[in-house]
């Protein structure tokens, strides 16, 4: 805080390209986070692959984070909140992150934050281009009831609650 108060650019990126609340998010640093936002982070910063903090967060399951950058989002002007589903340079989502990551309370907060259930990876000659996270997650569930099948599980119902047709 001090050094803000003195002129350090609160999103002033790291040697590898990230911002500072993308560093608190990889690690989980919520007090951090919060800290950062209060300052004026930028809730959409990139780093040099377009990560977002919450593509950091969902990608590590930090839901503590997610959920701090989501509800600073819902009480920011139209437009000026953290945008989820951004897409990464590599084509993918906070969604499909957390789906591939097996992180059920990240997909639930991005689902009720309103996240697009249908978007697909784009990611030209990989194996995930044209995947959605429900396919992403179903390809790394190795049983009924693990975490994986259990983002399934949470993307199937928010479908049916929104009426969306498979």
């Amino acid at each position: 805080r001090q050094l803000v108060r003195v002129g350090a650019d609160v999103n002033l990126p790291d040697h590898e390209g990230r911002p500072p609340l993308l560093f608190a998010a990889m690690h989980g640093q919520a007090q951090c986070g919060e800290a950062l936002l209060q300052l004026g982070a930028d809730m959409n910063g990139r780093d040099r692959l377009g990560n977002t903090a919450l593509h950091v967060a969902a990608r590590a399951a930090h839901a503590e984070i997610a959920t701090l950058v989501l509800a600073r989002s819902a009480g920011s002007a139209k437009g000026a909140g953290a945008e989820v589903d951004v897409q990464s340079y590599a084509g993918r989502t906070p969604l499909h992150l957390a789906a591939a990551a097996g992180s059920v309370e990240v997909v639930e907060l991005l689902c009720e934050a309103g996240c697009t259930l249908d978007s697909e990876v784009v990611a030209p000659h990989t194996p995930d281009d044209g995947r959605t996270a429900e396919q992403l997650a179903e390809g790394q569930s190795k049983r009924v009831g693990d975490k994986f099948d259990d983002c399934v599980d949470e993307i199937a119902r928010v479908r049916r609650e929104r009426g969306v047709v498979e």
